[in-house]
């Protein structure tokens, strides 16, 4: 692909650049999936943004910003640690906290479109 083309995509350098943060993406997801079946308006609990936040892990590029730059965390390290604080912090096996968790928006939007309730 060449250079023009990537930015008319949405990407540069190799990262995209709609990312959102990860507990605002775990928000939308939890309300998209959960919220037809709530009568009153509850804001999910940090655990309930968490679960939503490695569900979706599963399914999307998760990227953080660390020294200055935005990096892909790899899908292996992701799947052996966990998140925390409202999926605003996740901790890698070794025990290093990563903040700055991001998601593609267009990413997030596609992989929604994808999931149904029955599938849950």
């Amino acid at each position: 692909m060449s250079p023009s083309a990537a930015c008319s995509q949405g990407v540069r350098n190799g990262q995209p650049e709609d990312l959102i943060p990860l507990f605002v993406a775990a928000g939308i997801a939890y309300e998209q999936v959960f919220g037809k079946r709530r009568t009153e308006d509850v804001t999910p609990s940090t655990d309930e943004l968490d679960r939503v936040a490695l569900a979706l892990s599963s399914h999307l590029p998760l990227y953080s910003r660390i020294a200055g730059r935005t990096i892909e965390i790899p899908a292996a390290e992701v799947r052996q640690g966990m998140f925390w604080g409202g999926a605003t912090r996740f901790e890698n096996l070794q025990g290093a906290t990563i903040i700055g968790l991001a998601v593609s928006s267009r990413a997030l939007n596609e992989t929604l479109s994808t999931i149904s309730l029955d599938s849950l």
